[in-house]
């Protein structure tokens, strides 16, 4: 009795680790163009299965991935025009019967050659695709596997995986008993139908690979209805980035273009993945509060003039003083002119923002929600000297073309106002450089997008 309980938890065990091991399947019908209660995330690692389900891949090619999945004949041009020769009315003069035997198994060919084609018929009488409708072809495809030869005989595969055994070993009979047939043709009374017959064998053995070729083609779309996979559409991709995208056009197979009800559609099914950290890059713009002074250097003059004191002659005096030029002239009628001309600093100190192009990384954990907090550290250039910055950021969407918003700081160089310097005041000496260039930090602000 002890041993039941160990049993049943062993059991429960088992159960649990199939259910945790079952990957997670994104289901797209397009029967009834809905998703079927898509996984809201998906943990990083898992294989996801993606499946596009009731589509009639017959009329229908489907780009998934930026692959193209078509079930366009594979049979060369011509092919199933020669199998199809009927036999000639002449009857069997041979004592074997060899003519008759041969054309039995060209026949065999003709039927698993041709069955692409005919079950492709019948599945292009059926745009729409539910559960009922694939009944009812499976049905259908079973039923054209019967055929009849050009004698009226009934030839029967029994399945898909018959149609390729029987071709094989119709060569096979063709090629042990082509002797014969020759022989038959090119006998002293010849046979016409021997001829005629020959004439095919022929040019089916020179085009085997050909026959097979269709043959398999026949056998898979077979496979394919008895499996559902000609109403399915199944890949799947490991979940490593931020989030599981499939991409998937349909559009109306070629031959099928003007055909009523068929449509043409592009869907993209994204879902975030959870359970890792990631790290992604993007760039934009900056605004960080740690610009260069505006400073530039401009002349100013003033000039006043009054009566010229008791006693001054007339003339002109310059004297310097400062980094001002100052010029007394008394002229022939006793005014004297007085002017002052220096060079002083223009401009406004670096109590602004200053935008800027650049670039960040991001790391963050994988939470599967549309907005992402992340640590970010980056840098740009204003044309002159990079920055860098560090500081959160917030990122919006979980797949291509993400919005990225960051706040934080920003460290680099800048340029200052020489010390001894004033706004507004005059330059003393001749100097033509009145900044320095210093470290600085600031604040900033950037709005990026994901590479």
């Amino acid at each position: 009795m002890r041993g039941i309980p160990i049993a049943i938890i062993a059991l429960t065990l088992a159960h649990s680790n199939a259910a945790a091991a079952a990957n997670p399947t994104i289901v797209f019908n397009f029967e009834s163009q809905t998703l079927e209660k898509p996984p809201k995330t998906v943990k990083a690692g898992a294989t996801v299965v993606f499946r596009l389900k009731n589509i009639n891949r017959i009329l229908y090619d489907i780009d998934l991935k930026g692959k193209t999945l078509s079930y366009n004949s594979t049979a060369a041009p011509g092919l199933l025009a020669l199998l199809g020769i009927q036999a000639s009315s002449i009857g069997i003069t041979t004592p074997e019967d060899i003519v008759k035997q041969i054309r039995h198994q060209v026949d065999i060919l003709r039927c698993a050659a041709q069955y692409e084609q005919e079950l492709k018929n019948i599945l292009s009488l059926s745009p729409v695709i539910d559960s009922g409708v694939i009944a009812k072809l499976k049905e259908r495809a079973d039923i054209a596997l019967n055929c009849t030869d050009s004698r009226g005989n009934s030839i029967s595969f029994t399945g898909g995986t018959n149609l390729i055994t029987q071709a094989n070993e119709a060569f096979k009979f063709i090629e042990q008993n082509l002797s014969k047939l020759i022989a038959a043709a090119n006998a002293n009374i010849p046979d016409p139908e021997a001829k005629a017959l020959l004439e095919i064998v022929n040019k089916l053995l020179a085009d085997k690979a050909s026959v097979i070729s269709a043959v398999l083609a026949g056998q898979r779309l077979y496979d394919g209805v008895i499996q559902e996979t000609v109403f399915n559409v199944t890949t799947s991709v490991v979940a490593r980035n931020d989030a599981v995208q499939f991409t998937f056009t349909v559009k109306p197979a070629k031959g099928f273009e003007s055909t009523p009800g068929l449509v043409t559609m592009e869907r993209t099914i994204t879902v975030p993945v959870v359970g890792n950290w990631r790290v992604n890059f993007s760039g934009g713009l900056f605004a960080a509060r740690l610009a260069d002074d505006a400073v530039t250097i401009g002349e100013r003059t003033t000039t006043t003039t009054s009566p010229a004191p008791p006693g001054s002659q007339e003339g002109t005096i310059t004297n310097v003083s400062g980094g001002i030029t100052i010029t007394d002239t008394v002229d022939k009628a006793g005014n004297l002119t007085h002017t002052e001309k220096g060079r002083y600093v223009f401009g406004q100190p670096q109590d602004r923002d200053t935008l800027f192009p650049g670039a960040l990384a991001h790391v963050y954990p994988a939470l599967g929600g549309g907005i992402q907090p992340a640590l970010s550290v980056g840098g740009g250039t204003n044309g002159t000297s990079p920055f860098y910055v560090a500081g959160g950021s917030l990122i919006f969407g979980v797949a291509e073309k993400r919005i990225i918003f960051t706040a934080g700081l920003v460290y680099g160089k800048v340029k200052r106002l020489a010390q001894g310097l004033a706004f507004g005041q005059v330059i003393p000496d001749s100097r033509t450089e009145i900044t320095n260039s210093i470290f600085r930090t600031g604040s900033f602000m950037s709005i990026t997008v994901n590479f």
